[in-house]
This record gives C-alpha cells, structure tokens and sequence, in this order.
C-alpha cells in the first residue's frame, strides 16, 4: 500500500488519482458543499491530498502535500492552512461523508452491473472489531488525548494490553465497510452491535467470531429482521458443520480487511488531540474504502 513517488508516476496511479478526485469532487456536490469564495485551494483538492496520504504516504499529510505540490497536480496551499481547513470539514461532518462515499460507490456499481438493485443482492455482512492504539503502555501516564482505564483493552490474539480505542467495523462480502463505530478500547466485542446503526435490507444475516455469541442480541436482532451468526463455542449448540465451515470461511474476509485498514493507517496515528485521532480513523477508513472500490472495478 505504501508506494514511494516513483511508482506513483505510473499511468495507472495517475489514472487513480483523477479517478480518486473526481469520487470526491461528485460526493461534495451530493452534499451541497461549496467553496468559499475568498479560498483557491477547492474542498475537493484538500479531501483529495488527505486520501493519497492514506493511500500512498502512510497517512503522512505532510509528505502527500509535498507531493502533489511538486507534481502541480493541485493549487498551491500552506500546510497549516490545509490542516486548518481538513479538520473543519472532517470534523464536522465525518460520518455524513461516509455514507455519502458509500452512495457514490453502489450508484458507480449499479451503473456497471447494469441492476437496479444490485445494493440489495449482498445481504451477509461480517462484525470484527480492532484496538487502536494512542500510545504505546510505557507512555499511558502522559497521554493527553485519552485518560482513564476504560481506554485500556485487551488483544487475545497477541495476548497484550493496549491503550487507545476500539473500532467495530462491518463489512460486505466484497470488502467493502458498510458501517463503523468507535468506542473506548475496554468495550467488548458484542457492543458494537449496540453502536453500529444497522440499517441493513431486510433478511440480512451478520456473521461474526465467538465474541458476539449472546441470546439477548440475537433475539433483539431478528425482531429487525436480521439474523445474527455467530461462530459457536464449543460448550454451545451447533449447526451442520458444513454451516460452521461456511461462517469461519466468510469471517475471512473481515480479517483482510482490518489487516488492510492497518496498513492505509499507518505504523501508527500521530495526532495531537482527540478529534484529530478520530479526524484520522475516518479518513483511513473512507481511503480503504476507495482503495477496495477501484479494485472491484
């Protein structure tokens, strides 16, 4: 994913970036945002430089800047000015964005599939969720951006504590992430079916590991319409195995796509404050997103 400025120089990136910029220039028009009069450097450029330094740069804002400013890709602006003006526009509506991104990309599929309702075909969605770390645990005394130990998780996988916050994601069988959510990295894995909104067609069934198995959610879930399948534990009732089989295969899919998202953030964010850490998980999240749509296309 980190690709350095000489193999950005290629047709087929240079072919991205317009693509990237045309993406972002339609969704600000659907949202009715219009530039200041008294600016030179549009909305659309600056959303545009924030997903390269994902894309390319590792999530590096400084370094995307620099390079689309050599390249004379995109009007001359400071970078305190441009942080200044990303944050007002992020920061305020960030999750509008999203969906407006996600509109974008199934109007763009439905165009190329030729099916009216080729948005309501995929009804499996799978759950995960992730810790993001703010610091490393020698630096947890003298974090400023978060403070106490609701921000302190566990990982089972790597079997350590890490402090910072949890992101619950939930994914298409396309990779694509259709929903996300943020929430103190202490949180269990369950509560993200608590934040996530859910708004899924009907008939829906959402796949996730053993930490979502709860009687309580599946109940709650299938009065919406939704059929929630967890991976059972082994001191639980069990399907076929082949059914079993279908839902560790499917799970599958969530896992790339975490491992995905760590990479288009980043070794790790750097930011000052918390609206900034959060500023930067939804830009990563945005950028996966159009990283995956072009490789569906």
């Amino acid at each position: 994913m980190n690709m350095n400025t000489k193999t950005i120089k290629n047709n087929k990136d240079d072919i991205n970036i317009i693509g990237i910029f045309c993406i972002v220039d339609d969704v600000l028009k659907n949202l009715g945002l219009k530039d200041d009069v008294r600016v030179q450097a549009s909305n659309s450029e600056i959303l545009t430089i924030a997903i390269l330094a994902f894309l390319f740069f590792g999530g590096n804002f400084k370094k995307a800047l620099s390079f689309v400013l050599q390249q004379n890709l995109f009007t001359k602006i400071s970078y305190s000015r441009f942080l200044r003006r990303l944050k007002d526009l992020v920061n305020n509506q960030g999750s509008i964005l999203f969906s407006a991104f996600l509109r974008i990309f199934d109007e763009l599929l439905r165009q190329k599939t030729g099916k009216e309702d080729d948005n309501n075909k995929n009804k499996t969605f799978i759950i995960d969720s992730k810790i993001i770390k703010a610091c490393e645990n020698i630096r947890i005394p003298r974090c400023k951006k978060f403070q106490g130990e609701e921000f302190r998780g566990y990982i089972a996988s790597k079997r350590e504590y890490a402090y910072g916050v949890k992101l619950h994601v939930l994914c298409d069988e396309e990779g694509i992430i259709r929903e996300y959510a943020i929430s103190p990295a202490s949180d269990h894995d369950i509560k993200g079916l608590y934040f996530l909104p859910l708004n899924l067609p009907e008939g829906s069934q959402i796949i996730g590991d053993k930490a979502y198995n709860s009687r309580f959610y599946e109940e709650l879930l299938k009065q919406e319409g939704i059929e929630l399948r967890p991976i059972r534990r082994r001191n639980m009732a069990k399907g076929s195995w082949l059914g079993e089989l279908s839902k560790r295969v499917k799970r599958k899919v969530v896992e790339t796509v975490l491992s995905v998202l760590e990479k288009v953030m980043g070794i790790r964010i750097h930011a000052v404050t918390v609206c900034g850490f959060i500023m930067k998980i939804v830009l990563a999240i945005i950028s996966y997103n159009l990283y995956r749509f072009f490789k569906i296309l």
